[in-house]
């Protein structure tokens, strides 16, 4: 097989702001579908996270995909609380 007969593929990637808008349309989605099927659990606070942007967090890269900062700072200020600091 020659470089000719290998298929290639265009792969854009999203800007921050793309990422951004595309995460507010499916957290207004799940609000309504959670609000619909499961309104028990409306006051639960959600995040979208990708693994690799929470290892990159933690090991004190600055890369951050979705709402990984959002997140850490959530879980701290939880284990705060818990702790009565």
């Amino acid at each position: 097989m020659n470089e000719d007969d290998e298929p290639t593929t265009s792969r854009a990637i999203p800007s921050q702001e793309e990422v951004q808008k595309h995460l507010k349309e499916l957290k207004e989605f799940y609000k309504n579908e959670i609000g619909t099927k499961a309104v028990e659990l409306c006051g639960i606070k959600t995040f979208f996270v990708s693994s690799n942007g929470m290892r990159s967090l933690v090991s004190g890269k600055l890369a951050v995909y979705f709402e990984e900062q959002e997140f850490f700072n959530f879980l701290v200020e939880q284990c705060q609380k818990s702790r009565g600091e």
